[in-house]
């Protein structure tokens, strides 16, 4: 690792290729030392993002690659968990849509039978007309 000086006080953080990170990252650094405790403790994630990076900078070529392969081989399966959720989400929106519109078609079938029967039809037609077979039938006949 090597070490570098630099002069914040020269970095125009205006300038359209500054991100807002890294203004984030200057300011904090201009006023470390005008910094109290509960101004570390707002902080904390940067700081330990900054020894995440001290950390990781300390690793010899091996360790480093092993490191950068772990974290590749994280964002594969995390991806790959990821997609499974939005496919099966997917699935199951489709399945429940396919049962909703079955149930609904049997709800219309039980409803027209109904309406037939309370006309007077006879239950063999009612049979035919509606699809439904002969004992719902008779069980609607019941329930009116």
């Amino acid at each position: 690792m090597g070490l570098f000086y630099i002069n914040l006080c020269n970095f125009a953080a205006q300038q359209p290729e500054v991100t807002e990170e890294m203004r984030s990252w200057m300011s904090l650094l201009k006023n470390m030392q005008a910094m109290n405790e509960e101004d570390y403790r707002k902080q904390e994630g940067i700081f330990r993002e900054l020894m995440d990076e001290c950390r990781i900078e300390k690793l010899d070529t091996m360790e480093k690659e092993n490191y950068e392969k772990s974290i590749l081989e994280y964002e594969d399966v995390r991806e790959a968990v990821e997609y499974a959720k939005e496919l099966s989400f997917a699935e199951g929106v489709e399945k429940g849509m396919k049962k909703g519109m079955a149930q609904g078609v049997r709800n219309g079938l039980l409803q027209a039978a109904a309406n037939l029967l309370k006309m007077g039809i006879s239950i063999a037609d009612v049979v035919k007309a509606t699809g439904l077979n002969e004992e719902e039938v008779r069980e609607l006949k019941a329930e009116n």
